[in-house]
């Protein structure tokens, strides 16, 4: 009851409620008005979020709107996500985001007679794992390198990929030994299950650094030094090799013949004959073990 003449009154339960209003004046005279059922009452929305509390960068986060008490009113939904994006959903679509921090997603449920209830859940979004890698190293073929990577320091696993020419596969820094050019990719995770990926182009190169060419050397039947031939690492076979007198007479040729082999060497002869101290001058063809092929010429000192 109230005594004022425009009253408030807050209604605990839910339904339809009658008010009658009665009026005396100063000199007594009454009158009294009844109207049935004219305020309605109704319960509004009880809403909660479920769904991920927890997700990386770019990573999907789902949520899901739910009563937590029966409605049976048309019930619409307002959500608004921390990355700008709304949704008009009960279920909305999945989210993600490319900040790492604590955020809040706030949902809003309006019934049919303008009951609303708001919800909020907060989330964390980690970042992602990082690499310090160069995007690209040059080697000599034949050559092995280190991989010089450096993960941020909650890093677990690691995964590299192609597996060939590298040391290990599941290690953070594998020493790489390929054939040919070959960009590297390693996929990681840290202790947040947040992943990230890197690469690296590792470019094999042939050029003299590959192969030792001797200036001088000393058939006499020593055991030492006795044939001229070619060394190197990371050369797949020699092509050619000729060798010229001073007068451009060829004294010596071979082709297609292993690296590193005294065997097939020139021992200093010519024609059948002994040999003859001088300076001589050779030609020599490469193929690397990258398919490369590479020339040099240069002078050999014979040396009795």
């Amino acid at each position: 009851t109230s005594t004022e003449q425009n009253p408030t009154h807050q209604y605990s339960l839910p339904g339809f409620y009658t008010v009658s209003l009665n009026t005396v004046t100063a000199a007594g005279c009454r009158d009294s008005l009844t109207r049935t059922d004219i305020v309605k009452v109704v319960v509004s929305p009880l809403i909660g979020i479920t769904g991920d509390s927890v997700a990386c960068i770019f990573s999907n986060m789902t949520q899901q709107g739910i009563f937590l008490r029966a409605d049976t009113s048309a019930v619409s939904w307002q959500w608004n996500f921390p990355n700008g994006n709304t949704s008009a959903l009960q279920n909305p679509p999945a989210q993600s985001y490319n900040k790492a921090g604590n955020f809040a997603i706030t949902a809003i449920a309006t019934n049919s007679s303008g009951c609303k209830d708001t919800a909020v859940k907060n989330i964390l979004i980690n970042p992602l794992p990082t690499v310090d890698m160069p995007g690209t190293i040059t080697i000599l073929s034949g050559a092995s390198i280190l991989i010089p990577a450096t993960y941020s320091p909650n890093v677990l696993t690691w995964q590299w990929d192609p597996q060939s020419g590298l040391s290990c596969t599941s290690c953070a820094q594998p020493v790489a030994t390929p054939r040919f050019s070959t960009t590297f990719h390693v996929l990681f995770t840290d202790n947040n299950g947040c992943r990230n990926t890197q690469a690296i182009n590792i470019v094999v190169v042939c050029k003299d650094g590959n192969i030792f060419i001797p200036n001088t050397f000393s058939p006499n039947n020593d055991g030492s030094n006795d044939k001229f031939y070619p060394r190197g690492k990371g050369i797949d076979r020699i092509q050619v090799l000729r060798i010229f007198n001073r007068w451009g007479e060829v004294v010596f040729e071979k082709a297609n013949f292993p690296v590193n082999d005294a065997g097939y060497g020139w021992d200093g002869s010519y024609k059948g004959k002994s040999p003859l101290a001088g300076v001589y001058i050779y030609q020599v063809e490469v193929y690397c073990s990258n398919g490369e092929l590479i020339k040099f010429a240069g002078n050999i000192s014979l040396i009795l």
